[in-house]
């Protein structure tokens, strides 16, 4: 056995332990393993394949990501996907970069990178178009959506999310129509338009009921408590919010908790319940 085939041996291996500690939850070892894999790659740069090397790159990168995207490390989830899309791109495959950078743009969302967040969608865009992917189109149409939403764009955000509705339609994705009709709700919330506001947000909020999609249900009653209290109707506000937070206690989602008891504080606070209100407030920030 020559050194290329000791080195090819030894990081199938070690992405073999690697791919096993992501499975049993050890996600933190998941992560010490493949970047100690990284380094036996970079050590023998040259020596093997580059096909062969490419994928080894492509394998030990999208294990890491996967853990530190399960970690809620998205600065480094980040770093790994844009390793995974640059070989993509290299290797000419199309459909991977077009769902890598979906997923890419979601993150840079997620931290508000928004310029790098629209580039991204329209590239995924480009080429869900190019290798007609009716689905990635209708995700990077809502990306773009969401982008347009974050930075006070309300005429392209609804544009955008329109034709990603449109698409969702015509595939059958309900998930996709359930999202679109909750960011819709968001911008008719965003400029003053509450009716129709909640009018998406009950249509979005009837799909994540039918499909069992509790994360949603939770983020549509929260969103709803938010324009009832807009418009002044703090009961509806408070009794939605409450269906909010308990879903979100019931599945464990600490950061959609926090928010619904900061809302809740909110809610208790503009109709002079100042008690109420810090015990919320108090909550949310435990």
């Amino acid at each position: 056995m020559d050194n290329v085939d000791k080195v090819i041996q030894v990081i199938t291996i070690g992405l073999l332990v690697a791919s096993f500690l992501l499975n049993t939850n050890r996600f933190l070892k998941a992560i010490e393993i493949g970047q100690e894999c990284l380094l036996i790659l970079e050590d023998t740069a040259g020596l093997i394949d580059k096909k062969i090397s490419s994928l080894c790159y492509k394998l030990i990168y999208v294990t890491m990501w996967k853990a530190c995207h399960i970690i809620n490390d998205i600065t480094n989830a980040i770093k790994c996907a844009e390793k995974i899309l640059q070989i993509d791109r290299e290797s000419g495959e199309r459909l991977e970069e077009c769902e890598l950078s979906i997923k890419l743009a979601a993150m840079y969302l997620h931290q508000s990178k928004y310029a790098k967040a629209k580039q991204t969608s329209k590239k995924a865009l480009q080429i869900s178009r190019e290798v007609n992917h009716k689905r990635g189109e209708a995700t990077s149409f809502a990306n773009l959506g969401e982008v347009y939403l974050s930075v006070g764009k309300y005429d392209k955000a609804r544009e955008h999310l329109e034709k990603s509705l449109a698409i969702h339609k015509e595939i059958g994705d309900r998930n996709g129509k359930a999202a679109s009709y909750g960011n819709l709700g968001k911008v008719y919330q965003s400029v003053g338009k509450y009716k129709k506001a909640r009018d998406y947000l009950g249509k979005s909020l009837a799909i994540h009921k039918e499909i069992g999609d509790r994360n949603g249900e939770a983020a549509s009653y929260g969103t709803l408590g938010n324009v009832y209290q807009s418009v002044g109707e703090f009961k509806k506000a408070r009794d939605y919010l409450d269906k909010s937070l308990a879903i979100q206690k019931e599945i464990g989602d600490r950061r959609g908790e926090a928010a619904s008891y900061t809302n809740l504080g909110n809610a208790y606070q503009s109709v002079g319940e100042y008690k109420k209100a810090r015990e919320h407030h108090e909550k949310s920030l435990a």
